[in-house]
């Protein structure tokens, strides 16, 4: 799949190509499709094929962490309006940690229209990143390293990813792909409003390392979403209980089938 600025991004669809719903995922970064992969089979199941279901791995998701350099949150929006251009049907949008931020600023950009998104499955979701103490600045100071490469040792333990983060090169590519997500510009109260016009599920884990469950309640309440918490789950309960995740999915699929059969409201 080929982007607004020429880079070939991998995706893979599972169902057919003129589906009624299309399910699309979005791994956060310091991960890759994969985490989905339970879940894609799951539903596979359950819908007999019946539905499509979109993936792709964002930039710098695989072993060429170099392929995020220099990019900034305005490609990786754009990058997912091209995965979603090629969705059918009604679309359900499942992000997956860090992932929120994208999904937050891809709804602010189109703020103006009518969201593509029928419904949103947030998974453990970050919805800002976790920098308090400004570590992935580009001000060259050894402690902001440290502090840098800290976070990323953090978020790849929580999700299992920690090996391909082997190198000095690698921490500062992976340095390098946060930064998109730090230098974010949408209104996050306009983002809130349009969350309640859309079904909504945030589906967590109650041992969550990366996002605390108080702060997940809030998010929940603050998007009027469904909220599911796994007790014995943590950041990585995509691929430990991709059951409770694939409910929450095909709740969300029979909202926008029912709204497109019977209109109204959220």
């Amino acid at each position: 799949m080929t982007t607004t600025d020429g880079t070939a991004l991998t995706a893979t669809r599972y169902g057919m190509s003129t589906a009624p719903a299309t399910v699309v995922y979005v791994p956060g970064p310091l991960s890759d499709s994969s985490h989905f992969s339970p879940l894609v089979a799951q539903l596979d199941e359950h819908f007999a094929g019946g539905i499509a279901q979109l993936i792709y791995d964002q930039r710098g998701h695989r072993s060429d962490l170099g392929g995020v350099s220099n990019v900034g949150m305005a490609q990786l929006v754009d990058d997912l309006q091209a995965v979603l251009d090629r969705a059918s049907g009604s679309v359900v949008l499942v992000v997956h940690s860090l992932a929120a931020i994208l999904a937050q600023e891809w709804l602010y950009r189109h703020r103006h229209e009518q969201p593509r998104v029928g419904a949103i499955v947030a998974v453990g979701p970050v919805a800002e990143l976790p920098d308090t103490a400004g570590v992935l600045t580009t001000r060259p100071m050894e402690s902001a390293y440290d502090a840098g490469a800290q976070l990323i040792r953090q978020l790849t333990t929580a999700l299992g990813t920690r090996d391909r983060i082997n190198d000095q090169r690698a921490t500062d590519c992976a340095r390098q792909m946060l930064r998109a997500y730090r230098r974010c510009g949408a209104d996050l109260a306009v983002v809130e409003d349009m969350l309640r016009a859309i079904p909504t599920w945030i589906v967590a884990g109650a041992r969550d390392p990366v996002v605390g469950c108080e702060r997940i309640e809030e998010l929940a309440a603050t998007a009027w979403a469904e909220l599911i918490i796994v007790d014995d789950a943590d950041h990585g309960l995509l691929v430990t209980h991709p059951a409770a995740v694939a409910d929450a999915v095909v709740a969300a699929l029979e909202a926008v089938h029912d709204r497109s059969v019977f209109g109204g409201g959220w």
